[in-house]
């Protein structure tokens, strides 16, 4: 099988997180925290009628400038103020970065409250969120130095901070007033992989590395993210499953991968079972059965729900002018077997590239921009709890983006 322009050389890896096959970019797309938020809590959403969830997208714009910066970050809201509406938030300035090199490459937000943009060239922003503006205040010490910078992911519990480049894994712990401290261990070794994704597992005792070729496990000790790879080396710990990208689940038994490959159509996606803390070798990645699972499209990026139970796939597929964008499909997990969503997937409307859920799994952001669509940026999906389903009332907003982090109110 062949990939889209799929080189790991180090310029692609420069481009960002996770590999787009329609775009030659990678995408970070990470939300973590507290599972549910009040809609009628104060801060952006005070006043509000307490039916609808207010959400905060955060995204870099590449096309905007930030005092005289090329790229800067944005701030979109659904239901702010209760407006009952997604645009915009009002007053919004993105932060400057000053000092970075290279490319941002990724985003995350931890307990709704801190946001972390690393860039290319070894630098790591760390910002606090306002909860009354979504405004970003620069947290103590930023920025934090990094080895490389080309993915981020945090501990689900949000207690740790992972960064992953060409020289290995930097780890930080998130300190009470969200300022970073650095592991003096780190960076600890890839044996010379840089990681285009990460992920952990659910409950936060598994480090997970994905590079096109391999993943590699790790596991982190609770105190200070201190990694040791799954059956104490390298070469026990690297499992050679092809996945571009690999996500975790709420339970914390499984990882849902794809290898991004859409040239050869590769409609798959494969499951693992994690080996469980007390079993032989913790941490371990074995197949399930019947994995993979077939799809109507090749994806080309995944996501879980906050609650486990679906799993939604982005999906490209080959036509006479070239590569398009194909409908999301959707499937429910169960003791590792998946799915497909009856009458439903695939979404016929639903064409786009990416995406990531609001921490209380109300909202499925979805960003694409594609020829064959007229998607111009973000639109947020509703879930029905359910059923899986997937739908929406609101329009298209912003630009696209291939780095985003989701929130609900802080």
């Amino acid at each position: 099988m062949t990939m889209k322009v799929r080189v790991l050389s180090a310029a692609l890896v420069l481009a960002g997180t996770m590999w787009m096959s329609a775009c030659d970019h990678y995408v970070c797309s990470t939300t973590f925290g507290a599972s549910t938020c009040g809609s009628n809590g104060g801060g952006l959403s005070q006043g509000g009628n307490g039916n609808s969830q207010t959400a905060l997208i955060y995204f870099m714009n590449n096309a905007a400038t930030n005092n005289g910066q090329q790229g800067a970050l944005a701030l979109e809201g659904v239901n702010v103020a209760s407006s009952g509406t997604f645009a915009p938030v009002a007053g919004f300035l993105s932060p400057t970065f000053t000092g970075a090199t290279g490319e941002g490459s990724g985003l995350v937000i931890v307990d709704k409250k801190y946001l972390y943009l690393p860039f290319t060239g070894g630098e790591l922003f760390g910002y606090s969120i306002d909860a009354s503006s979504g405004a970003l205040t620069p947290l103590a010490n930023t920025p934090y130095t990094v080895s490389g910078g080309t993915s981020i992911v945090a501990d689900p519990k949000g207690r740790f901070v992972f960064v992953g480049g060409s020289s290995g894994i930097s780890t930080f712990i998130v300190n009470a007033d969200g300022s970073l401290g650095a592991n003096a261990q780190s960076p600890f070794s890839t044996g010379g992989v840089t990681p285009v994704t990460m992920t952990t597992d659910g409950l936060g005792r598994f480090l997970y590395v994905a590079d096109g070729a391999d993943v590699i496990a790790y596991s982190y000790d609770q105190t200070a993210a201190t990694l040791t790879p799954v059956g104490g080396s390298l070469a026990s710990a690297t499992f050679g499953f092809p996945m571009m990208q690999v996500v975790g689940e709420s339970t914390g038994n499984y990882l849902v991968g794809i290898t991004g490959l859409t040239g050869a159509t590769d409609n798959q996606v494969h499951v693992f079972s994690i080996a469980q803390p007390g079993s032989a070798n913790a941490g371990a990645l074995a197949e399930v059965a019947n994995s993979p699972f077939l799809t109507s499209y090749p994806p080309v990026f995944v996501v879980t729900s906050p609650s486990g139970n679906f799993v939604y796939t982005f999906n490209e597929t080959q036509s006479q002018t070239g590569t398009v964008i194909a409908p999301m499909e959707g499937f429910t997990l169960s003791n590792g077997v998946l799915t497909e969503l009856p009458t439903v997937s695939p979404f016929p409307a639903l064409l786009g590239l990416e995406g990531a859920f609001d921490q209380s799994g109300t909202y499925l952001f979805m960003i694409g921009q594609e020829p064959n669509t007229t998607v111009t940026g973000t639109i947020p999906l509703t879930l029905d709890s359910t059923s899986g389903n997937l739908g929406t009332t609101l329009p298209y907003a912003g630009a696209p983006s291939f780095i985003i982090g989701v929130t609900d109110e802080p």
